[in-house]
Protein backbone atom coordinates (compact mmCIF):
# COMPACT_ATOMS: atom_id res chain seq x y z
CA UNK A 1 0.00 0.00 0.00
CA UNK A 2 1.50 3.26 -1.16
CA UNK A 3 1.67 6.52 1.20
CA UNK A 4 -1.03 8.22 -0.99
CA UNK A 5 -3.32 5.28 -0.27
CA UNK A 6 -2.33 5.67 3.11
CA UNK A 7 -3.29 9.16 3.43
CA UNK A 8 -6.18 8.75 1.76
CA UNK A 9 -7.52 5.80 4.63
CA UNK A 10 -6.54 8.11 7.27
CA UNK A 11 -9.07 8.81 10.02
CA UNK A 12 -10.56 12.30 10.68
CA UNK A 13 -9.82 13.71 13.82
CA UNK A 14 -13.44 14.09 15.05
CA UNK A 15 -13.98 10.25 13.89
CA UNK A 16 -16.97 9.50 15.04
CA UNK A 17 -15.07 5.94 15.63
CA UNK A 18 -12.59 7.20 17.96
CA UNK A 19 -15.34 8.95 20.41
CA UNK A 20 -15.51 5.82 22.51
CA UNK A 21 -12.89 3.15 21.36
CA UNK A 22 -11.49 2.35 24.60
CA UNK A 23 -13.55 4.48 26.72
CA UNK A 24 -13.99 2.27 29.82
CA UNK A 25 -17.30 2.24 29.76
CA UNK A 26 -17.27 0.22 26.23
CA UNK A 27 -15.76 -3.09 28.78
CA UNK A 28 -19.36 -3.70 29.74
CA UNK A 29 -20.02 -5.42 26.23
CA UNK A 30 -16.53 -6.99 26.21
CA UNK A 31 -17.56 -10.53 26.66
CA UNK A 32 -20.47 -10.53 24.29
CA UNK A 33 -18.22 -9.12 21.51
CA UNK A 34 -16.03 -12.20 22.13
CA UNK A 35 -19.44 -14.50 22.23
CA UNK A 36 -19.97 -13.22 18.13
CA UNK A 37 -16.29 -13.60 17.24
CA UNK A 38 -16.01 -17.56 18.89
CA UNK A 39 -19.29 -18.42 17.60
CA UNK A 40 -18.40 -18.65 14.11
CA UNK A 41 -16.90 -22.10 13.61
CA UNK A 42 -13.78 -21.21 12.34
CA UNK A 43 -12.77 -18.60 15.19
CA UNK A 44 -13.91 -20.67 17.86
CA UNK A 45 -12.40 -23.70 16.67
CA UNK A 46 -9.00 -21.65 16.65
CA UNK A 47 -9.48 -19.98 19.47
CA UNK A 48 -10.25 -23.30 21.85
CA UNK A 49 -7.56 -25.58 19.86
CA UNK A 50 -4.97 -22.71 20.31
CA UNK A 51 -5.20 -19.50 22.17
CA UNK A 52 -3.75 -19.27 25.53
CA UNK A 53 -7.04 -17.25 26.75
CA UNK A 54 -7.69 -20.22 29.32
CA UNK A 55 -3.28 -20.48 30.61
CA UNK A 56 -3.16 -16.62 29.98
CA UNK A 57 -6.16 -14.80 29.85
CA UNK A 58 -5.09 -11.01 30.42
CA UNK A 59 -1.83 -10.69 28.97
CA UNK A 60 -3.91 -11.82 26.23
CA UNK A 61 -6.52 -9.12 26.75
CA UNK A 62 -4.22 -6.58 26.78
CA UNK A 63 -2.66 -7.86 24.00
CA UNK A 64 -5.73 -8.25 22.17
CA UNK A 65 -6.91 -4.32 23.79
CA UNK A 66 -3.06 -2.87 22.11
CA UNK A 67 -3.52 -4.03 18.87
CA UNK A 68 -7.17 -2.93 18.62
CA UNK A 69 -6.56 0.28 19.39
CA UNK A 70 -3.37 0.03 17.27
CA UNK A 71 -5.85 -0.70 14.41
CA UNK A 72 -8.20 2.47 15.46
CA UNK A 73 -5.40 5.27 16.12
CA UNK A 74 -2.33 3.80 15.04
CA UNK A 75 -3.15 5.60 11.33
CA UNK A 76 -0.46 4.02 9.41
CA UNK A 77 0.65 1.68 11.98
CA UNK A 78 -2.67 -0.30 11.44
CA UNK A 79 -1.32 -1.51 8.33
CA UNK A 80 2.46 -3.01 10.01
CA UNK A 81 -0.58 -4.08 13.03
CA UNK A 82 -2.37 -6.08 10.09
CA UNK A 83 0.87 -7.83 8.73
CA UNK A 84 1.29 -8.62 11.82
CA UNK A 85 -1.72 -10.19 12.58
CA UNK A 86 -1.54 -12.15 9.52
CA UNK A 87 1.53 -13.94 10.40
CA UNK A 88 0.63 -14.44 13.75
CA UNK A 89 -1.94 -16.12 12.28
CA UNK A 90 -0.67 -18.39 9.85
CA UNK A 91 0.20 -21.37 12.15
CA UNK A 92 -3.46 -21.44 13.75
CA UNK A 93 -5.69 -23.70 11.34
CA UNK A 94 -6.27 -27.48 11.41
CA UNK A 95 -9.67 -29.74 11.44
CA UNK A 96 -12.56 -29.26 14.29
CA UNK A 97 -14.42 -31.73 15.99
CA UNK A 98 -16.48 -31.82 13.19
CA UNK A 99 -14.49 -32.57 10.91
CA UNK A 100 -14.31 -29.24 9.30
CA UNK A 101 -11.05 -27.72 7.98
CA UNK A 102 -10.23 -24.09 9.77
CA UNK A 103 -8.23 -21.20 9.46
CA UNK A 104 -7.53 -17.84 11.15
CA UNK A 105 -6.49 -16.68 7.80
CA UNK A 106 -9.87 -17.32 6.11
CA UNK A 107 -11.37 -14.06 4.26
CA UNK A 108 -14.52 -14.56 6.05
CA UNK A 109 -13.86 -15.43 9.28
CA UNK A 110 -10.92 -12.27 9.38
CA UNK A 111 -13.73 -10.07 8.39
CA UNK A 112 -16.10 -11.34 10.78
CA UNK A 113 -13.48 -10.38 13.81
CA UNK A 114 -13.42 -6.97 12.25
CA UNK A 115 -17.63 -6.72 11.91
CA UNK A 116 -18.02 -7.50 15.77
CA UNK A 117 -16.03 -4.23 16.30
CA UNK A 118 -18.19 -2.13 14.66
CA UNK A 119 -21.37 -4.13 15.74
CA UNK A 120 -20.51 -3.82 19.43
CA UNK A 121 -20.08 -0.20 18.47
CA UNK A 122 -23.16 0.61 17.28
CA UNK A 123 -24.47 -1.82 20.10
CA UNK A 124 -22.94 0.68 22.66
CA UNK A 125 -24.08 3.68 21.44
CA UNK A 126 -27.40 2.33 21.27
CA UNK A 127 -27.57 0.91 24.50
CA UNK A 128 -25.36 2.47 26.68
CA UNK A 129 -24.48 5.90 25.80
CA UNK A 130 -26.58 7.81 22.76
CA UNK A 131 -28.09 6.38 19.10
CA UNK A 132 -25.75 8.02 16.13
CA UNK A 133 -27.57 10.46 13.52
CA UNK A 134 -28.31 8.76 9.85
CA UNK A 135 -24.87 11.05 9.13
CA UNK A 136 -22.79 9.67 12.12
CA UNK A 137 -23.75 5.83 10.78
CA UNK A 138 -22.68 6.67 7.42
CA UNK A 139 -19.25 8.02 9.06
CA UNK A 140 -18.76 5.57 11.25
CA UNK A 141 -19.20 2.73 8.63
CA UNK A 142 -16.95 4.56 6.49
CA UNK A 143 -14.31 4.88 8.88
CA UNK A 144 -14.50 1.21 10.02
CA UNK A 145 -14.19 0.27 6.06
CA UNK A 146 -11.05 2.21 6.35
CA UNK A 147 -9.49 0.69 9.10
CA UNK A 148 -10.82 -2.73 6.87
CA UNK A 149 -8.39 -1.96 4.19
CA UNK A 150 -5.52 -0.74 6.61
CA UNK A 151 -5.63 -4.17 8.43
CA UNK A 152 -5.32 -6.03 4.76
CA UNK A 153 -8.91 -6.83 4.04
CA UNK A 154 -9.43 -7.21 0.99
CA UNK A 155 -11.67 -4.36 -1.33
CA UNK A 156 -14.13 -6.98 -2.21
CA UNK A 157 -14.67 -8.29 1.18
CA UNK A 158 -16.22 -4.97 2.72
CA UNK A 159 -19.72 -3.78 1.59
CA UNK A 160 -19.39 -0.38 0.43
CA UNK A 161 -22.36 0.59 2.58
CA UNK A 162 -24.05 0.67 6.14
CA UNK A 163 -26.99 -1.46 4.44
CA UNK A 164 -25.13 -3.83 2.99
CA UNK A 165 -22.93 -4.20 6.56
CA UNK A 166 -26.11 -5.67 7.96
CA UNK A 167 -27.13 -8.02 5.28
CA UNK A 168 -23.75 -9.78 5.27
CA UNK A 169 -24.07 -9.66 8.98
CA UNK A 170 -26.90 -11.24 8.85
CA UNK A 171 -25.55 -13.74 6.08
CA UNK A 172 -22.61 -14.70 8.45
CA UNK A 173 -24.43 -14.70 11.72
CA UNK A 174 -26.81 -17.48 10.48
CA UNK A 175 -23.60 -19.66 10.43
CA UNK A 176 -23.13 -19.04 14.37
CA UNK A 177 -22.91 -22.11 16.12
CA UNK A 178 -22.88 -22.83 19.98
CA UNK A 179 -19.60 -24.64 21.27
CA UNK A 180 -17.64 -25.14 24.40
CA UNK A 181 -15.82 -21.81 24.10
CA UNK A 182 -19.16 -20.01 23.92
CA UNK A 183 -19.71 -21.61 26.97
CA UNK A 184 -16.55 -21.06 28.61
CA UNK A 185 -16.79 -17.70 27.63
CA UNK A 186 -20.26 -16.76 29.03
CA UNK A 187 -19.97 -19.10 31.87
CA UNK A 188 -16.38 -19.30 33.34
CA UNK A 189 -13.93 -16.66 34.68
CA UNK A 190 -10.50 -16.01 34.13
CA UNK A 191 -7.78 -17.04 36.04
CA UNK A 192 -6.68 -15.01 39.07
CA UNK A 193 -4.00 -12.45 37.72
CA UNK A 194 -0.43 -13.54 39.49
CA UNK A 195 -0.31 -10.05 40.91
CA UNK A 196 -3.75 -10.15 42.86
CA UNK A 197 -3.07 -11.12 46.31
CA UNK A 198 -6.39 -13.32 46.75
CA UNK A 199 -6.64 -17.02 46.35
CA UNK A 200 -8.19 -18.33 43.61
CA UNK A 201 -11.60 -18.99 45.23
CA UNK A 202 -11.43 -15.52 46.38
CA UNK A 203 -11.21 -14.32 43.05
CA UNK A 204 -13.58 -16.40 41.67
CA UNK A 205 -15.92 -15.42 44.58
CA UNK A 206 -15.54 -11.54 43.93
CA UNK A 207 -15.71 -12.16 40.23
CA UNK A 208 -18.83 -14.18 40.32
CA UNK A 209 -21.20 -10.94 39.72
CA UNK A 210 -19.27 -9.41 37.17
CA UNK A 211 -19.68 -12.74 35.14
CA UNK A 212 -23.67 -12.51 35.66
CA UNK A 213 -23.84 -8.85 34.79
CA UNK A 214 -21.68 -9.82 31.68
CA UNK A 215 -23.87 -12.74 30.08
CA UNK A 216 -27.07 -10.99 31.49
CA UNK A 217 -26.33 -7.88 29.12
CA UNK A 218 -25.11 -10.53 26.52
CA UNK A 219 -28.52 -11.65 27.15
CA UNK A 220 -30.40 -8.65 26.70
CA UNK A 221 -28.64 -7.27 23.77
CA UNK A 222 -29.10 -10.76 21.56
CA UNK A 223 -32.11 -11.66 19.13
CA UNK A 224 -34.45 -14.33 20.93
CA UNK A 225 -32.84 -17.01 18.34
CA UNK A 226 -28.87 -16.62 19.34
CA UNK A 227 -30.13 -16.12 22.87
CA UNK A 228 -32.05 -19.82 22.62
CA UNK A 229 -29.20 -21.39 20.59
CA UNK A 230 -26.54 -20.36 23.12
CA UNK A 231 -28.74 -21.86 25.95
CA UNK A 232 -29.71 -18.61 27.70
CA UNK A 233 -32.98 -18.04 29.41
CA UNK A 234 -34.68 -14.95 29.21
CA UNK A 235 -34.35 -12.19 31.83
CA UNK A 236 -36.82 -11.39 34.30
CA UNK A 237 -38.70 -8.45 34.38
CA UNK A 238 -36.57 -7.35 37.50
CA UNK A 239 -32.70 -8.33 35.60
CA UNK A 240 -34.16 -6.10 32.69
CA UNK A 241 -34.63 -2.84 35.06
CA UNK A 242 -31.67 -3.07 36.75
CA UNK A 243 -29.55 -3.81 33.45
CA UNK A 244 -31.71 -0.38 32.07
CA UNK A 245 -30.25 1.22 35.69
CA UNK A 246 -26.83 0.30 34.29
CA UNK A 247 -26.98 1.72 31.10
CA UNK A 248 -28.46 5.17 32.73
CA UNK A 249 -25.41 5.14 34.46
CA UNK A 250 -23.17 4.57 31.59
CA UNK A 251 -24.49 7.32 30.04
CA UNK A 252 -24.38 9.44 32.40
CA UNK A 253 -20.61 8.77 32.81
CA UNK A 254 -20.40 9.61 29.57
CA UNK A 255 -21.37 13.17 30.39
CA UNK A 256 -19.75 13.48 33.76
CA UNK A 257 -16.11 12.33 33.19
CA UNK A 258 -12.99 13.57 32.00
CA UNK A 259 -11.37 12.09 29.18
CA UNK A 260 -8.48 11.12 31.03
CA UNK A 261 -10.59 9.40 33.62
CA UNK A 262 -12.62 7.51 31.05
CA UNK A 263 -9.50 6.78 28.96
CA UNK A 264 -6.77 4.62 29.94
CA UNK A 265 -3.40 6.28 30.24
CA UNK A 266 -2.31 4.46 27.36
CA UNK A 267 -5.20 4.95 25.06
CA UNK A 268 -5.91 8.55 26.56
CA UNK A 269 -2.34 8.98 24.81
CA UNK A 270 -2.73 7.15 21.82
CA UNK A 271 -5.71 8.88 21.15
CA UNK A 272 -4.82 12.23 21.46
CA UNK A 273 -1.65 11.24 19.24
CA UNK A 274 -3.83 10.91 16.89
CA UNK A 275 -6.30 13.62 16.46
CA UNK A 276 -3.10 15.78 17.02
CA UNK A 277 -1.88 14.34 13.81
CA UNK A 278 -4.65 14.41 11.71
CA UNK A 279 -6.91 17.06 10.38
CA UNK A 280 -10.57 17.51 10.63
CA UNK A 281 -13.38 16.29 8.18
CA UNK A 282 -10.88 14.71 5.66
CA UNK A 283 -13.61 12.79 4.53
CA UNK A 284 -17.07 14.49 5.59
CA UNK A 285 -20.16 13.49 3.93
Amino acid sequence: MSDTDLRDLALDRDAVLWRNSGDLRTSVLAFRTLVFQVAYPMVGAGVGEHSVYKTDPWGRLYRSLDSLMTQIYGSQRAVAEGQRLREVHKQIKGVDAQGRRYSALNPEAFYWVHATVLEGALVFQERFDRPLSADELDRIYDEWRRVGLMLGLREQDLPTDIDGFWRRWDEIKAKLENNPVVQDVLHNGPKRPFWLPLTQRWFDALNRPAIKLQRDITTWTLDDDLREQFGLPALTPAEVRRLRRVAWVTRLLGRVLPDPIRFPLPIYIARRRAMARTPRHLHAA
